[in-house]
This record gives structure tokens, sequence and C-alpha cells, in this order.
């Protein structure tokens, strides 16, 4: 006989599991657990690129060059090579989004970041 098991912890994440029974043992068990989230820890790069987002800087398209200009207003002061893996994980966690297409409909030559 399989049961199946759906558990919604505390902090929200859920658990899918299934275990198959046999007189009174366990033949078989599979549990599957949500991804772990990475979150951004304080004082990084990734988290001052955030403030940026809050600020609604990204609300338009911003190349990289116009991310460390928006950075300079909060006197961090970055090279652009810095900043690509941060924007990555940003991308990743969907807070943004990468893409050549802007606002307007036209394609931009170079990758910009717009609010995800």
């Amino acid at each position: 006989m399989k049961i199946k098991i759906s558990i919604l912890d505390d902090n929200g994440d859920s658990y899918v599991g299934e275990i198959e029974l046999n007189k009174n043992k366990i033949v078989k068990k599979s549990i599957t657990t949500p991804p772990k989230k990475r979150k951004i820890r304080k004082d990084t790069t990734g988290d001052k690129i955030s403030q940026l987002i809050s600020d609604g800087y990204f609300d338009t398209n911003r190349t990289i060059s116009d991310i460390v200009e928006g950075l300079k207003t909060y006197d961090y002061h970055f090279k652009s090579t810095s900043l690509t893996s941060p924007l990555r994980v940003l991308v990743r966690k969907k807070a943004l989004k990468k893409t050549k297409n802007l606002s307007d409909g036209s394609k931009s030559a170079r990758w910009t970041y717009v609010k995800g």
C-alpha cells in the first residue's frame, strides 16, 4: 500500500513524499524537499543592488554602466566586472530580468536589466 504525504511547515515550505507499506514495515520511502532559498546577505554587492531595486531604479531598463553610476549616488564605487555575478543571482531569483528589448519596443545592442 502506498501513502502520499504533503506537509506544510511553519515557514511556508512544502514537502511531498510517498511511503510504501508492507505488513507493518516501511518498504520504500521518498521525500522531496523544496530547494533552499538563497538569501542576499547584508552589506554585499547584491544587497546594494537590491536597494536600487526597492528605490525604483530598475523601473526602466539599465545597462551595467548605468548601474555603476546609480550605485555611486549611494557612495558605492564598483567596477562593472564586479557586478556581473550579483546581477546574475538577482536575475535567477527573478528580482531582475535581463533583456535586450527596451520598453519602447526597440532592441538594444547591450544587455539591460529591468525589474522582474
